[in-house]
């Protein structure tokens, strides 16, 4: 089993490729068969828009738990189709070689433009020790815009939120993240062909081959530091976006450009509280560390905003 993070802007074609593969699955005639004997496909878009009244934020995590919970299923059954169809998930399989082997690529089909997002499917891959690929179409944001202008009203998104969004989109980077090292780009300007997928496929057949290792429990005691911190990092990444937005959005008074000016500043004190984190040189509180209190979280939150 393997888990497919689509990475790109809304418009950029993550369903239209998610459709290609699909039909490259069913369809014999391709020139390159598929490395995968089902495909599930998890269209962030349908899941969320049918979630009546729920906020967008819980409604992520809810999809993301869900998916959790249907890979531990998936990893004990020998009918896949019926675990997926009890989620109420899309599933295409190649049933001409469902008999030999059922290797299962799992395509989660949302922007994942922060990397944060992404690594939450990561541990869910690591949890439970299976393979872990991203692929991210990148795509010209006027195209995007143009693409979006032409969806129907109730599937557009604001252009300020696509451009937004181009603005913060963190492209994968294994050099500095070792997670991301299964990572492709494929350029979705023009139309999907069987080109296009050839490297796709060498990069999901290489994660076949490796899953993700569970962290072992006889870690030595500079590894555990190593993660404790690394983990402490990326929680302060989320913390600090959550600040940021809430301090953006307590600044009404301001006009466009104090608001622009103020982002950029933000910005600028996060990356350099995350630089001193890294760095050891910002020593946080000991129960945010341990974990010991139960609104821990809060402290958290609470610390890293008198710092900003």
């Amino acid at each position: 089993m393997c888990f497919l993070i689509l990475i790109g802007l809304p418009g950029c074609g993550k369903t239209t490729f998610c459709s290609y593969l699909a039909n490259c699955l069913e369809d014999s005639k391709h020139v390159v068969d598929p490395p995968f004997h089902f495909l599930v496909h998890v269209c962030y878009d349908k899941i969320i828009n049918t979630s009546d009244n729920v906020p967008w934020n819980e409604a992520r995590r809810k999809i993301a738990s869900t998916i959790d919970e249907m890979t531990g299923k998936l990893k004990n059954t020998k009918d896949p189709q019926l675990v997926v169809n009890e989620y109420n998930m899309n599933i295409i399989v190649n049933k001409a070689a469902v008999s030999t082997r059922s290797l299962i690529l799992i395509v989660i089909d949302d922007n994942m433009y922060y990397r944060s997002m992404r690594y939450q499917y990561y541990q869910i891959a690591r949890t439970h020790q299976t393979s872990y690929c991203q692929l991210y179409l990148k795509c010209d944001v006027n195209t995007c815009l143009a693409r979006n202008f032409e969806r129907q009203t109730n599937h557009k998104i604001p252009e300020d939120v696509v451009l937004k969004m181009a603005g913060n989109l963190e492209e994968p980077n294994a050099c500095n993240n070792y997670w991301e090292i299964n990572s492709i780009c494929i350029s979705s300007d023009k139309p999907y062909n069987h080109n296009s997928l050839d490297p796709l496929y060498a990069i999901i057949m290489a994660a076949f081959s490796h899953p993700v290792k569970p962290v072992p429990e006889n870690l030595h005691k500079e590894q555990s530091q190593f993660i404790c911190s690394s983990n402490i990092i990326h929680q302060a990444d989320l913390a600090l976006r959550r600040i940021i937005g809430n301090l953006l959005r307590e600044n009404t008074a301001y006009d466009h450009k104090q608001m622009q000016q103020l982002s950029t500043d933000l910005k600028i004190k996060k990356q350099d509280l995350l630089q001193k984190l890294k760095l050891g040189e910002l020593q946080l509180p000991k129960e945010i560390i341990e974990g010991t209190e139960v609104n821990s979280g809060a402290i958290y939150s609470f610390f890293l905003k008198q710092m900003i």
